[in-house]
């Protein structure tokens, strides 16, 4: 179970105008709530470069089947640190079933 408020956390992530380490801050805070919301608003930032391997990372620990096929169409498209966190994160999915 997780205390942290779950809707403040996801409007941090998303909202622009707030540093890229307050960004990522966000998501490692919602890697440890253990929500499929958090999962869903992981994956809206895949596609950020600048986000992108925090993001991946959060998903990992997770360990959420849902996010199994986002992480996989990512892994075509990332840079080798970021695929290899992705590896990861599949094998932690994996692990979790």
């Amino acid at each position: 179970m997780s205390f942290i408020n779950l809707d403040k956390v996801i409007g941090k992530l998303r909202n622009p105008n707030n540093s890229i380490f307050e960004r990522k801050e966000a998501a490692k805070l919602l890697s440890q709530s253990g929500s499929d919301a958090a999962v869903d608003a992981l994956i809206d930032f895949l596609p950020d470069p600048t986000l992108r391997l925090d993001v991946v990372i959060a998903l990992g620990r997770l360990a959420k089947p849902k996010a199994l096929k986002y992480l996989l169409t990512t892994l075509f498209d990332s840079v080798d640190e970021v695929k290899l966190e992705i590896i990861r994160a599949i094998r932690k999915i994996g692990d979790s079933k």
